[in-house]
């Protein structure tokens, strides 16, 4: 498996490497004479030249790779190159929690902006706050309500099956005694 993955390894770096050979054969020799450079769009190789130097096709995948080169470096933007920071809502600046050139994460908050339509926002959030506490609470005592409405109703219906219980076994000594 080594000694294929070298392979391959080696046939992309000369391909990418050099692409006019890749792309030079007889009976086009007037298209490397222009003075404007020449980008290839892609090589093609039949199957069975790919099946003899092992080439596979696959589906781009994000994966670890299982060789790799250790080096020490810095990632840095291309020089003009900017990242443009937006809001959704429009606002003024009142203060910058990070310098220009610090590093910042995804997600990271960079500025506090003072906007009246955010002020209008958290005013409106707070008026139905309210009113959804105003909603709970008065569940709630309709929930109360209607636990004491079913206690005494139950408390109720327990005292007639004990009054109806007592008549019935009133009247059912009666008929034996009347027998």
């Amino acid at each position: 498996m080594g000694q294929k993955l070298e392979r391959l390894v080696l046939i992309s770096l000369l391909v990418l490497t050099v692409p006019e050979l890749a792309q030079a054969h007889g009976g086009h020799s007037q298209e490397f004479e222009a003075s404007e450079s020449v980008s290839p769009t892609g090589i093609a190789v039949d199957a069975q030249t790919a099946q003899r130097m092992g080439i596979r096709v696959e589906p781009a995948t994000r994966e670890l790779m299982q060789t790799g080169i250790q080096a020490t470096g810095k990632i840095e933007t291309m020089p003009g190159n900017t990242v443009e920071v937006t809001s959704p809502i429009p606002g003024k600046i009142v203060e910058l929690l990070v310098e220009p050139g610090d590093e910042v994460a995804k997600g990271q908050a960079v500025a506090v902006l003072s906007s009246p339509e955010l002020a209008e926002l958290g005013v409106n959030a707070q008026e139905k706050r309210a009113e959804a506490e105003a909603d709970v609470l008065e569940a709630e005592a309709q929930l109360q309500l209607a636990r004491d409405n079913f206690d005494r109703l139950s408390n109720i219906a327990d005292a007639e099956i004990t009054q109806a219980q007592t008549q019935l076994q009133v009247a059912r000594e009666r008929y034996n005694r009347d027998r």
